[in-house]
């Protein structure tokens, strides 16, 4: 019988979010254990360097866990280590700039966003707007005093849309998460545009949001490893756990 280890990510990733982000890991092994795996769970804070399995599937984030993990060369490991370490969103905004994926300007005349760049513990202060560009100077030494590396964008007026993916299956999904105009866009070739973002860091598990303008085109905003799938749980589980 195959062995499956679901590794659930520290609170400090999950501000808000550790319930959603446990039920997506249940549920998806439950799937597993239905198929007749067998499956354990662990908080990625009690993984021991003695703990072996044929398949990791791991929400952890913490050095010690990309480590372990970047250690199981006989195993398969869903996010790999890799793939996290390459979610940094400076990282991402160079590599999508290459690509010629659509992302947010770098100016603009509405505001910025300031954003820590490092893929690390979430802090209140992590994204924050500023209006005008001495605040947003203000906000970036500010960030760089604490030891941090930062993304600085331009707004993007527009509608807010998050998508959820598993590359490697059909599963897509995409929503207009707040109330407002929902601004007809090209889902598919958003698909295209994050897929080849995820092949490239090599990663399967993933989600983000983008903002559509009024005349339908889309930037990627953000772009994250294993989100909770809150709003299509369901769907996301049967999707992941085909990847075993």
């Amino acid at each position: 019988m195959k062995k499956i280890v679901m590794i659930q990510r520290a609170a400090c990733f999950s501000p808000g979010s550790v319930e959603k982000d446990w039920a997506i890991l249940h549920a998806v092994g439950e799937r597993l254990r239905q198929r007749g795996k067998e499956v354990c769970y662990v908080p990625e804070t009690l993984l021991t360097d003695d703990m072996t399995a044929e398949v990791f599937l791991s929400m952890g984030r913490l050095t010690h866990t990309l480590e372990y993990l970047q250690r199981q060369h006989d195993s398969l490991v869903i996010n790999t280590t890799e793939s996290i370490q390459r979610t940094s969103r400076i990282f991402l905004d160079t590599l999508m700039r290459e690509k010629g994926i659509p992302v947010a300007p770098r100016d603009g005349d509405c505001g910025y966003w300031i954003k820590r760049s490092e893929v690390g513990p979430h802090k209140m202060d992590d994204v924050v707007y500023a209006e005008d560009a001495q605040t947003c100077a203000d906000y970036v030494r500010r960030m760089q005093q604490q030891g941090s590396k930062v993304l600085v964008t331009a707004h993007v007026r527009g509608a807010h849309v998050k998508f959820y993916r598993v590359r490697g299956t059909d599963f897509f999904f995409w929503l207009f998460p707040e109330p407002g105009p929902h601004i007809p866009f090209d889902a598919e070739a958003l698909r295209r545009d994050a897929d080849i973002v995820a092949e490239a860091i090599g990663i399967q598990v993933y989600g983000g949001d983008c903002i559509v303008r009024e005349d339908g085109s889309y930037v990627i905003i953000d772009f994250n490893d294993w989100p909770s799938f809150a709003s299509c749980r369901e769907e996301a589980a049967s999707a992941i756990a085909s990847l075993v």
